[in-house]
C-alpha cells in the first residue's frame, strides 16, 4: 500500500513550507485526480478492504492511495520539484 499526501497533523511539520513547496504542492494536488490531498479514513478503507474476505485473490501488489497524483507526473514534474 502507498499511501499520497495524507492530511493529518504531521503533515505540515514534515514538509518545513517554503512559498515555493507549498505552491508547487497545492498545483500538483489541484491539478490531479481528486484535486485534493487524501484523508485517513480514505486510507483506512482501502486497508479494511484489502484484509476482508472481498479481497482474499489480491496479492502481491501495490496499490496506490494517491488521488490521481502519481498518475499525472510527467518527468519534468520532479526536476521542477528537485530545483
Amino acid at each position: 500500500m502507498s499511501p499520497g499526501t495524507i492530511d493529518t497533523p504531521w503533515w505540515p511539520r514534515r514538509t518545513l513550507p517554503t512559498p515555493r513547496r507549498t505552491r508547487w504542492s497545492n498545483a500538483r494536488h489541484s491539478a490531479a485526480g481528486a484535486g485534493r490531498r487524501g484523508r485517513p479514513e480514505e486510507v483506512a478503507a482501502v486497508v479494511a478492504l484489502l484484509l476482508s474476505d472481498e479481497a482474499s485473490f489480491v496479492n502481491g501488489t501495490d496499490v496506490l492511495i494517491d488521488g490521481g497524483v502519481h498518475a499525472s507526473f510527467d518527468s519534468g514534474s520532479f526536476l521542477l520539484f528537485g530545483q
